[in-house]
């Protein structure tokens, strides 16, 4: 009998660990700091970037990942990917899983806004960073999903029935 081997690369099994999702910013809701953000606010900085550094508290001195942005009809929906490695991700990774962080918060500088019944509308916006933070300023821009380590136990399993499975002729 002949032996046959088995060759198995995993690549990026752990591709979705250490991510969440949730909306960064939420349109036509009136937040902590008595601003609105309309719907059409973020568009010319979506068209140029999708994608926006993600900060621990506003810090620059601490970057613990990216987001992926995208609109839709809540707000602007984010992918958020914390980087491995990186001590204040590793932290803020815990903190999610928890739930003790659940809150997102934008960076951004006002291009056009307008005050409407001491409500300032936020029309225009370049959005430059997006923050994990306890205390979001919009109390729905929040984090709806933490995804885990990968559990390879599944895995781990399945593989072990086929090294134990008779394949003999």
């Amino acid at each position: 009998m002949e032996d046959k081997q088995l060759v198995l690369k995993l690549k990026q099994f752990d591709a979705e660990a250490r991510t969440f999702r949730g909306h960064l910013a939420v349109f036509n809701n009136v937040d902590k700091q008595n601003d609105v953000i309309l719907e059409t606010a973020f568009d010319k900085s979506l068209k140029e970037n999708t994608t926006v550094p993600l900060l621990w508290s506003h810090d620059p001195s601490k970057p613990i990942g990216r987001l992926e942005l995208a609109k839709d009809k809540i707000g602007i929906r984010v992918k958020g990917y914390l980087t491995e490695g990186v001590a204040a991700a590793e932290e803020a990774y815990r903190l999610l899983k928890e739930g003790v962080v659940k809150g997102l918060s934008i960076g951004y500088k006002t291009i056009k806004s307008k005050v409407k019944d001491g409500v300032r509308e936020l029309l225009e916006l370049r959005l430059y960073e997006g923050s994990l933070v306890v205390f979001p300023a919009n109390e729905f821009a929040t984090i709806t999903d933490v995804k885990s380590e990968a559990d390879l136990s599944d895995f781990k399993e399945s593989l072990q029935r086929f090294l134990d499975a008779d394949f003999s002729e």
